[in-house]
């Protein structure tokens, strides 16, 4: 496919990038965008048509018009506090981009935190199935495009040849 992406980045990484972020809210958005994979509407209907729930989040009328769960990852509960985001979409990617600039990651896009977190789910062993079901893929082809093999993923693989 001629639309994938290929920028992912680490834990460390959006920690960088959130530390340059002035706006708290945003702040929180960047965090739950690469520990939960969800997508900006997503993030962004929480407290409104979707709700936070024990251990994740229920969203309704997601992108694929199902409900569906999204788990919350126990270091971005601390985040939980600044939702429902107040500002609107468009502002958000402003306050997202000014960071991501300002940490040096003038190719990123904030779309680009849900292919970061199905890359680090399957490069720390996660299955594919696995990784559509937090994505919310409804088809493999979707999840494949978003996961991305690290080298050192590739060469633990080769190593387990006897």
């Amino acid at each position: 496919m001629r639309n994938e992406r290929k920028e992912y980045i680490t834990r460390a990484e959006m920690l960088r990038i959130a530390r340059k972020c002035t706006n708290w809210h945003a702040r929180a958005l960047i965090r739950l965008a690469l520990y939960s994979g969800m997508r900006l509407g997503e993030i962004m209907s929480i407290g409104h048509t979707s709700k936070i729930v024990e251990g994740g989040f229920h969203l309704v009328d997601t992108k694929n018009d199902d409900d569906r769960f999204a788990p919350l990852h126990p270091k971005a509960a601390v985040v939980c506090k600044f939702l429902p985001i107040p500002w609107s979409k468009i502002w958000m990617q402003r306050c997202v981009r000014e960071a991501m600039d300002a940490a040096g990651f003038t190719k990123l896009r904030l779309h680009d935190l849900r292919h970061s977190t199905a890359s680090n789910l399957i490069n720390a062993g996660a299955d594919f199935y696995t990784v559509g079901a937090v994505l919310g893929h409804k088809d493999a082809r979707s999840t494949k495009r978003y996961s991305h093999l690290a080298k050192q993923t590739l060469n633990n693989a080769i190593l387990k040849i006897r």
